[in-house]
């Protein structure tokens, strides 16, 4: 009586365990690519540019799409993230 008891305790810890997992990965999932971009990122994105105009690439076209794909990431985060600027 007391195996089953036992027995009955384990398999609820157990599932319990796996269904919290299932339901932190999940929300890591949702939140990927939610965050700002951190200085690391903006320092890559900062020296594309530059690398760019040394190049003698400095079109318009060329620094215009780093700035849209900089105002796309940062219209895709949720308030939370965003600059206090671009609020």
């Amino acid at each position: 009586m007391v195996d089953a008891v036992v027995g009955a305790v384990i398999m609820v810890v157990a599932t319990t365990s796996l269904l919290l997992a299932v339901e932190v990965v999940g929300n890591a999932f949702t939140a990927a690519g939610r965050y700002p971009t951190n200085d690391d990122e903006q320092v890559l994105l900062d020296s594309l540019a530059r690398s760019l105009r040394e190049q003698g690439r400095d079109s318009a076209s060329a620094l215009q799409l780093i700035d849209d794909v900089e105002d796309q990431i940062i219209d895709q985060l949720p308030r939370q993230y965003k600059r206090k600027d671009d609020i």
